[in-house]
């Protein structure tokens, strides 16, 4: 089968796992604070009645997603208490930045999909879009953080796709870091993915067409197709390390089915 990387390189700066250690930095204990959000519930439109979300059963759910990352990060010393819809893990001997990475993979959803992008898209009609401010039926906008290299700083722009995702996570067989660069993550589709994603590349305009991938409500890229079409694998690249590679696969394997926030991250002195 036939192997394309997907547009170049999709730089992951917003959701980057990894922050250098100072050396001046000591392992001590520390607890994350998470806040877990339920997912929306259909609506009964008869009834105008939204459907109650059972907290003990999504809290049950985070606490086995959260235990499966932290022991696919290599951590095992911890202990997480649930209180209401927060989640408080305490972390023994870690040093800050650790800590960090850590509430980072925690919180990510690991929701990748692909899209194309509106032929209407602008960055200022995208804002409005995004800003609710102007409703384009098929049509949806997402955040997309840069890095201005004039600058120096970072900057945030907008892009329009069409609502409708060509490829998900349920089309996702398995991902793996890439042990050969160890900076890309290879992702292998299932064969109905496969069938999805060379329909939908062979229906775009090489060299014109622009696919756009979305992780976890942000643009992690948006570019032109410069392949015939996209087939079986491709790779997501631009990550830091091989550690990084590895938490964001787990996170594509086990994608969340509800949303968490980092509420705080403070170290705990004896």
């Amino acid at each position: 089968m036939k192997r394309f990387a997907i547009l170049a390189a999709l730089t992951l700066s917003a959701f980057s796992l990894h922050a250098e250690e100072k050396k001046e930095e000591k392992p001590s204990s520390h607890t994350i604070t998470l806040e877990v959000q339920a997912p929306e519930k259909p609506v009964d439109e008869a009834l105008d009645v939204r459907k109650k979300v059972d907290l003990t059963k999504l809290m049950a759910t985070a606490v086995k997603s959260t235990e499966e990352r932290l022991i696919a990060a290599g951590c095992t010393d911890y202990k997480i208490v649930i209180h209401g819809n927060q989640l408080f893990i305490n972390i023994e001997k870690t040093t800050p930045s650790t800590a960090q990475s850590l509430a980072t993979l925690l919180s990510t959803s690991g929701k990748l999909s692909l899209h194309k992008r509106h032929p209407q898209h602008s960055p200022a009609l995208a804002k409005q879009v995004f800003d609710k401010e102007v409703i384009i039926p098929g049509a949806a906008a997402y955040p997309y953080e840069q890095w201005d290299f004039k600058t120096d700083k970072p900057f945030t722009t907008y892009v329009l796709v069409e609502r409708k995702a060509q490829i998900d996570n349920g089309d996702i067989e398995q991902a793996h870091p890439n042990h050969a660069t160890n900076t890309e993550i290879v992702i292998t589709l299932t064969n109905s993915g496969t069938k999805k994603m060379e329909a939908f590349t062979k229906s775009l305009k090489r060299g014109q067409e622009h696919i756009v991938s979305i992780l976890d409500g942000k643009v992690m890229n948006d570019a032109v197709l410069n392949a015939d079409y996209l087939s079986k694998m491709f790779v997501i690249s631009g990550l830091d390390n091989i550690k990084e590679c590895e938490q964001l696969s787990k996170a594509f394997n086990t994608p969340l089915t509800h949303e968490v926030k980092i509420v705080e991250i403070k170290s705990v002195t004896p």
